[in-house]
């Protein structure tokens, strides 16, 4: 597929007027220490996911416990915006992210939390997220670990979901499994040959790839919103783990077979 040069152009450029005005008004803000500022990351990421033309529909319901923890599959960094336009959360991310150009910026003023896959780290970090959700942060993870081709999900870190371990009078942290799956283009129904303008893996080349996306077209995609779960209900985390990842599973070909 022939990628429109000018489209991307136009695109390019709304992204960066919008980033820019990121920048001015939460980076201020985040100085003087004004906490409740970085929740305007749920209005960035509609703007983001309109400027880059992506048409989303969601499935089920989102759970509007706060907090939740949200687990999803990854396919591309067009998870960020597609999910931080319907949820109003915090990420975390793997700590290479933050070193990043413009994208480890924008995560800081989002306050994005960095995990290091370092075990040493793990207790330090398990109290940030505990920390996050006592001030009633919903919490957004990818817990593949990294990004695949959107055909098929990898297997869960269960390690990731120390954040479940958190209590509140005895009630538990409601767990949400969440699908993202890139179904059209175009409005067209797109099959797996397509899939990688989506889909970003490997050692694809982020700058080139960004480009052809944005002179792609518009781009389709499907959430699905799995019913909560808590930890107790499940033996341990590698249950809990188990249990979302095939809830994922199931919802990403379910997706990509047009049965949503």
């Amino acid at each position: 597929m022939a990628t429109s040069h000018l489209l991307a152009l136009r695109r390019s450029v709304t992204l960066l007027v919008i980033f820019a005005v990121i920048v001015l008004v939460q980076g201020p803000l985040r100085i003087i220490g004004f906490r409740s500022g970085y929740k305007l990351g749920h209005t960035w990421h509609k703007l983001c996911r309109w400027a880059i033309g992506m048409r989303v529909r969601y499935h089920g319901s989102i759970s509007l416990e706060s907090p939740t923890f949200f687990v999803a599959n990854h396919t591309s960094y067009l998870d960020i915006p597609a999910l931080g336009s319907l949820i109003d959360g915090t990420f975390i991310a793997k700590s290479e992210i933050k070193s990043w150009p413009m994208f480890g910026l924008l995560c800081s003023l989002q306050r994005t939390i960095f995990i290091d896959r370092d075990w040493r780290k793990a207790l330090a970090q398990r109290k940030q997220l505990y920390k996050r959700l006592d001030d009633r942060d919903s919490l957004i993870l990818f817990p593949e670990g990294t990004s695949n081709n959107g055909t098929f999900t990898r297997q869960f870190k269960s390690a990731l979901f120390s954040a479940a371990d958190w209590n509140l009078n005895g009630q538990g942290l409601a767990v949400q499994p969440i699908t993202i799956a890139y179904t059209r283009l175009d409005g067209i129904a797109m099959g797996r040959r397509l899939r990688p303008l989506f889909a970003w893996y490997g050692d694809m080349v982020m700058l080139n790839h960004f480009w052809t996306l944005l002179g792609s077209g518009s781009l389709g995609v499907d959430i699905i919103f799995h019913s909560p779960v808590r930890l107790k209900n499940f033996g341990s985390r590698k249950e809990l783990s188990d249990h979302c990842e095939q809830k994922v599973s199931n919802g990403l070909s379910d997706a990509l077979s047009g049965r949503v």
